[in-house]
């Protein structure tokens, strides 16, 4: 299968993220930022992307996540707990976070080290 590229929205540099679908990448940048970065999609057809949600309740995560994936966001984040497979396809997303072709790191935060220490850890977590 073909991994999906999307570009990280954040306020620091430019990164990309691969992911097997929108979902895995959604619930990646979800468990790394707590909705603090949105996704754009790099890959035909354009229009998903997930949205930067930063002043967002749970009522308004869940509606997006509802009408994006038929669920809320707390049975999205319960597949991970009850599925080691899809745990492990999030974890790889993580991975595969990394700064843009032919761009530099300016910012202090290097969110492609805290996206693989946030995957090393969830590999490493035993959710039951």
């Amino acid at each position: 299968m073909a991994l999906l590229k999307f570009e990280v929205i954040n306020p620091h540099d430019p990164y990309v993220m691969e992911a097997e679908t929108f979902e895995v990448a959604c619930v990646a940048a979800l468990l790394l930022a707590e909705g603090q970065y949105g996704l754009t999609s790099l890959d035909e057809p354009k229009g998903k992307d997930m949205p930067v949600m930063i002043f967002w309740n749970d009522d308004d995560y869940n509606k997006w996540s509802h009408e994006a994936f038929g669920k809320n966001l707390e049975q999205m984040l319960e597949e991970i707990e009850k599925d080691k497979a899809h745990k492990e396809r999030v974890a790889l997303a993580l991975d595969t976070i990394r700064i843009q072709d032919g761009k530099q790191i300016t910012s202090m935060t290097d969110l492609a080290k805290c996206a693989k220490k946030l995957a090393k850890g969830l590999r490493e977590k035993e959710w039951n």
